[in-house]
Parts: structure tokens; sequence; C-alpha cells
């Protein structure tokens, strides 16, 4: 499913077999991963008050 999405990012942590598939890797969730990597690649603003922690 990831090698078919527009954009494809698997966690830091994931099976090591789709590590292999997929190049672009976030951080682990408990790191709030996707928060920071959808941040880095310029899909949030920035400016946003809401942060990774919701609040």
């Amino acid at each position: 499913m990831l090698q078919h999405a527009n954009v494809g990012v698997a966690m830091g942590n994931a099976q090591p077999e789709l590590l292999e598939v997929i190049p672009e890797t976030c951080p682990p969730v408990t790191e709030a991963g996707i928060y920071q990597w959808l941040q880095a690649h310029g899909y949030l603003d920035t400016a946003d008050a809401s942060g990774a922690d919701g609040q």
C-alpha cells in the first residue's frame, strides 16, 4: 500500500522488511514522528499553536 501511495512514509520503528522497501521514514510515534515529518516537509503551518501534543 505504501509503495503505491503518493507519499509513503514508514515509522522509524517499523518492521525491518517495511523499511527495506519504503525509503522515507519518520521518527517513532513516541516522538510525535508523523507530526515532525509533516512539519519538516511543509505540510503543516509552523504557526499552528496546536503542536504535536494537541494542546
